[in-house]
């Protein structure tokens, strides 16, 4: 097993010396003492300052680029997450699962099964895992509203067993729920670690045609979301 201090280091992706990342980390971790409260605001940061969505580039975008996009679903989100933390001197770490597309019922996403990364922080020695910031709050709670009302259990985003809160001392997932999880991978160097990986099959790996096609069909999801976060309760 790696050194804790392996999930301290900068990668491509995980550019933790960008300017940007080091100026956010120091802003939001300056206020705190402790490890956890410092893992904590960045987690409220990334859960809620970063909206759910699409960006054009996908998964292929580093840390700083989702900063400054400020939107992103699970995989952006956990790459800027461990950025955070590690420019802030907390190990973390990026894992990856496949999960049950229900969890994305009502966006328009066409796929049966997702490559889903969340992310694992060392703290109080031990590793903790979280996805609940994958979502933002506003639109976790028109979520959940909408599947009252329709009689779901998983859509919009998240699992009504799951939780977008986190206290620093448990596993807390939004989407990465027993009911969702087809796999765990493990964890890798990054995202691009994780689809350069033997451990992943070809499936995984999206063709060219279909990454150059999302840029044109994310516009949809992206209305479908910013309608559900937007509508009235």
């Amino acid at each position: 097993m790696a050194a804790a201090s392996t999930w301290l280091k900068p990668t491509p992706w995980i550019n933790i010396n960008h300017p940007s990342i080091q100026s956010q980390a120091h802003l939001l971790t300056s206020p705190h003492s402790t490890s956890k409260s410092k893992a904590l605001a960045i987690f409220r940061f990334v859960r809620d300052d970063i909206k759910f969505g699409f960006s054009p580039s996908f998964y292929n975008i580093n840390a700083s680029d989702v900063l400054a996009q400020k939107i992103g679903f699970c995989t952006p989100k956990t790459t800027l997450f461990v950025a955070l933390c590690r420019a802030s001197g907390i190990p973390s770490r990026m894992r990856f699962a496949s999960l049950r597309a229900d969890v994305l019922y009502g966006f328009g996403i066409p796929l049966e099964k997702l490559d889903h990364g969340y992310a694992e922080v060392m703290l109080d020695g031990k590793w903790v895992q979280v996805d609940s910031y994958t979502v933002d709050s506003e639109l976790a709670e028109k979520a959940r509203e909408r599947l009252r009302s329709e009689g779901r259990k998983c859509g919009y985003g998240i699992d009504l067993e799951g939780t977008t809160e986190w206290d620093g001392e448990r596993d807390a997932y939004v989407q990465k729920t027993a009911g969702n999880l087809i796999e765990d991978w493990g964890d890798f160097e990054d995202v691009e670690g994780f689809y350069g990986s033997n451990k992943v099959t070809q499936n995984h790996k999206y063709s060219w045609p279909f990454t150059l096609a999302l840029r044109f069909l994310l516009s949809g999801p992206n209305n479908r979301i910013v309608e559900v976060r937007d509508e009235k309760i």
